[in-house]
């Protein structure tokens, strides 16, 4: 027999059981609801042409498909490009240091770690206290060239393009170059590719509200300076006084390789002799001279003074001007 008191006492039991029930569900509620606060829906497929659907650290472009296959990976920094706490990335270069590239995913990264596996710089290239992107252009390493916009005379796939804007600027790496049409790639953008245009010097960018500060040269696309001028040809300059067989030997017998017109400037190393003229007025002369490049013509058919008559042995003469060598 059930008394008032169980039944009451029942009654109680059964309400508590039910607020624990409640409260436990509310909980579990609530921790789900934080649970689902805090993951990212995020796609995980990657898309180089809207990087921002993709989560932090997705590779929206990998190195084998763009510097002729000798790039690197360019990484999503996710929907909105904010500082997710990821830290810093780091790198191993050609002689096997480790080097911080920077914080991930951010352009200023993506810079730093092609330079530093390429080997073009072998410690971390920073931004000023800023921090800025923008500021890469002051901050351009030693041993490497650089231009401003609208002094820009040449581009070659590797070479880094600054930009200022917005807040802390933009870096980007030229991949090719096609006439007046240059592309990039870019790291942290909504998309990897971005197309500028070279002309007048000047490289124009797409992007509204931001502008190019000037270009950073990769160490191998420097052009290579200008041949020194060739030295004055050493010897007796004069000229051809009649039309005159250039030959390879001291001998009318020898190849002719041209004939010089009269007034052509030819320069005369040394003098010798070899078979005469063989026709008036000097039919006896045997007077050769040997040219800068190697070459000989009778000394008959140019306006050298003469000056020495030395008798030869073998008969004829040579008529040696003062000042050039014998042979």
């Amino acid at each position: 027999m059930t008394t008032r008191s169980d039944t009451s006492n029942q009654h109680h039991r059964s309400a508590g059981w039910w607020v624990a029930v409640n409260i436990r569900r509310s909980l579990t509620i609530v921790f789900l609801m934080a649970l689902v606060s805090t993951m990212s829906f995020e796609p995980v497929g990657a898309s180089a042409t809207n990087t921002r659907l993709d989560r932090a650290g997705t590779t929206v472009l990998s190195g084998g498909s763009w510097l002729g296959g000798a790039g690197v990976d360019v990484k999503s920094n996710g929907p909105d490009a904010r500082d997710r706490g990821l830290g810093n990335n780091y790198v191993t270069t050609p002689q096997g240091a480790r080097v911080m590239s920077g914080l991930m995913w951010q352009c200023v990264e993506l810079i730093n770690r092609l330079y530093l596996t390429k080997g073009w710089i072998s410690s971390k290239w920073y931004t000023a206290a800023s921090g800025a992107a923008s500021s890469m252009y002051d901050t351009t390493p030693s041993n490497l060239s650089k231009q401003r916009n609208g002094e820009i005379t040449y581009l070659n796939p590797g070479d880094v393009v600054v930009l200022s804007g917005a807040t802390y600027g933009h870096v980007a790496v030229v991949n090719a170059v096609n006439g007046s049409s240059v592309q990039t790639v870019n790291q942290n953008t909504q998309s990897v590719i971005v197309n500028a245009t070279l002309g007048g010097g000047r490289l124009s960018w797409p992007w509204s509200g931001y502008a190019v500060v000037g270009v950073i040269h990769r160490p191998s696309t420097q052009p290579p300076p200008p041949p020194p001028p060739p030295p004055p040809p050493s010897g007796y300059a004069t000229t051809v006084r009649y039309a005159l067989n250039n030959r390879t030997a001291p001998s009318t017998s020898a190849q002719v390789l041209r004939v010089l017109p009269v007034g052509t400037q030819i320069t005369i190393s040394c003098q010798t002799y070899g078979s005469p003229w063989g026709s008036t007025p000097y039919p006896t002369n045997r007077t050769w001279d040997r040219l800068a490049d190697g070459t000989y013509v009778h000394d008959m058919g140019t306006n050298t003074p003469g000056g020495v008559n030395v008798a030869l042995p073998d008969g004829g003469y040579a008529y040696y001007t003062p000042g050039i060598p014998r042979c």
